[in-house]
């Protein structure tokens, strides 16, 4: 990974793995069961500072789940500050689906608020978020093919953390006890204005 990248919190070799031939990063779904309300306490972040005033982060990210033990894992692209938001990937009963979530005052035990979900027909997606200035207002997309990318949910301004300023980055969590059943594979991520 690039010096640009930091965890949350001292790294662990079990969150991640860089296969060799492979081509991407691969996260696995730590368990946040200690504190499932919000991810202000999850050590398993990896996020980079903001680049710019106005910029625009793209990921792909394809989730493989184990089908009996997919329940409250998720994973995706993440906007971390005392406010957050992100776009992730989870699976239920029914299949794959995209979730929009925001999170007020995470470090006073805020709890996640559901905003949006769209169905999605394969384990696999684009997704996206614009950060404009003044006031870092963030926007998530997404792209089933990579080329048209639509709006999901509501916009929200980025706050800074309590040490440090906003940032964007990937994540791969669980609300269950359980480390195994499945992982998430980031093809890439991209950063443009």
């Amino acid at each position: 990974l690039g010096l640009q990248w930091q965890w949350h919190a001292n790294s662990s070799l079990a969150w991640s793995a860089v296969l060799p031939g492979k081509g991407h990063l691969r996260l696995f779904p730590h368990p946040q069961n200690a504190h499932p309300k919000n991810l202000w306490p999850a050590p398993n972040l990896l996020l980079q500072k903001f680049p710019a005033p106005d910029f625009t982060a793209t990921t792909q990210v394809s989730w493989h789940v184990d089908s009996s033990n997919y329940n409250g894992k998720r994973a995706g692209l993440l906007i971390m500050g005392d406010d957050y938001g992100y776009l992730a990937i989870t699976h239920d009963g029914e299949g794959y689906k995209l979730i929009q979530v925001l999170c007020k005052n995470a470090p006073k035990d805020g709890a996640e608020t559901l905003i949006a979900e769209q169905r999605i027909s394969t384990n696999s997606a684009y997704l996206r978020v614009q950060v404009r200035a003044p006031d870092a207002r963030c926007q998530f997309f997404w792209s089933a093919d990579g080329k048209t990318y639509n709006p999901i949910g509501q916009p929200f301004n980025a706050k800074p953390d309590t040490w440090i300023g906003a940032k964007v980055g990937l994540f791969c969590v669980s609300t269950q006890p359980a480390r195994r059943g499945g992982w998430a594979d980031f093809d890439w991520f991209r950063v443009a204005r």
